[in-house]
């Protein structure tokens, strides 16, 4: 008897389905109705709509739950019966769970669980997780609960997929993220529109010193062509500095330009690393008049369960309000932690002390542009903003 059994491997293929408020952490009243009259049908003292992600299983709606359960509202993958209704695409009964040899051990030994029936629910067509009942005695369930059940999980697919397509990210969020990008844009265009104009006028100038080499003159005409020019050796610092703009333009361009590219991104299962890297690119033109970011490692195999744009354009923003409210005040630079609790990543973004109000201005705005979308919450601790984000 195994504590853990992976039975999905890296077969899980269907994450770019979870849109919209499908993983929300927010409870949902039509799916707590749906496993509410679950319990009741089968008589269970927990009944459940679960998804089953990349490393988790996340408990979409709840029945009786455990607190500690309850509060994380997820478990490890490995760990999960719901995980074979997804392989198998089919209902599970469980009757003995405890002497089942297809079942993992380690919620049946942590929380005494003996029974279980699930049976699918579905993005679409494809099988994503499982609405189930359990219960801490042994028992069996009925041909005619398990059709009943199927009704019911029927249902909730139908509620998941208004739920998928429900909230998609705001036009507002995305140009709010998108905006000091666009202005390190637009200060680069300024340079180089005005590069040409110094490098022509930069040859030609060197042009006129080189004709003095050309045959023709001896040595004395030379010294005194040269003399009346002296000036022109300014042309080559003034080809150095342009060579400088240019590579600083160019830089802008490329940061703005990859930091909008994960903006542009709705995927899931998104690198948080990566994600953060696009939002400092993005948020630069604002962060660098404070001193910029000092930014923490981050773990790159961490994956959130929202789409990269939005944990970008969150990220972004609350960078760019902070930065924006602390010039004012001469303080910076912003300074990055991250804590993880389970399966939630916290990144906090500190000021200095005395920044309160800052902090909570900037969270106010971007909350405001989240609403409540993706399983992402945005909340002021003294002077710094928090974001918890949902990992797989």
């Amino acid at each position: 008897m195994k504590e853990r059994i992976d039975a999905l491997g890296d077969s899980v293929q269907y994450l770019d389905k979870m849109t919209g408020n499908v993983l929300s952490l927010e409870a949902d009243p039509v799916l707590q109705e749906l496993v509410a009259q679950a319990a009741e049908l089968l008589k269970t003292p927990i009944a459940l709509v679960s998804l089953v992600l990349r490393r988790t299983q996340l408990f979409r709606a709840t029945f009786g739950l455990p607190p500690e359960l309850e509060a994380s509202k997820a478990t490890d993958r490995a760990t999960s019966f719901c995980q074979l209704v997804v392989r198998d695409e089919k209902p599970l009964l469980v009757s003995h769970a405890s002497t089942d040899t297809r079942i993992p051990q380690d919620l049946v030994h942590r929380f005494g669980l003996e029974s279980y029936v699930g049976v699918p629910v579905k993005l679409g067509d494809t099988v994503v997780g499982s609405m189930c009942g359990l219960d801490v005695v042994k028992r069996s369930f009925t041909e005619e609960e398990v059709v009943k059940l199927r009704s019911i999980a029927q249902r909730a697919s139908e509620r998941l997929t208004e739920l998928a397509s429900d909230q998609r990210p705001s036009y507002e969020m995305i140009g709010r993220a998108a905006d000091p990008a666009f202005a390190d844009i637009r200060n680069a265009m300024v340079v180089l529109s005005s590069a040409p104009g110094f490098v022509t006028c930069a040859v030609a100038e060197l042009e006129s010193l080189a004709a003095l080499t050309k045959p023709g003159l001896d040595d004395e005409a030379r010294a005194r062509g040269i003399g009346a020019l002296q000036d022109v050796s300014f042309a080559i610092q003034d080809l150095k500095d342009v060579a400088q703009e240019l590579t600083t333009a160019y830089n802008r361009v490329y940061n703005g330009v990859r930091g909008m590219e994960s903006l542009l991104a709705l995927r899931p299962d998104t690198d948080l690393a990566s994600c953060i890297k696009s939002a400092g690119r993005l948020s630069d033109h604002h962060t660098k008049l404070i001193g910029g970011v000092r930014w923490a490692p981050v773990d790159p195999s961490l994956r959130v369960v929202a789409p990269s744009a939005i944990v970008v354009a969150v990220l972004t923003t609350a960078l760019s309000e902070l930065s924006l409210g602390t010039i004012e005040r001469g303080k910076g630079p912003i300074k990055m932690s991250t804590t993880r609790e389970d399966n939630v990543l916290c990144v906090k973004f500190d000021v200095d002390d005395g920044a309160e109000s800052v902090a909570s201005t900037a969270a106010s705005n971007v909350e405001a542009l989240l609403n409540d979308e993706f399983g992402i919450a945005v909340a002021a601790h003294e002077a710094s903003v928090e974001i918890r984000l949902a990992l797989t």
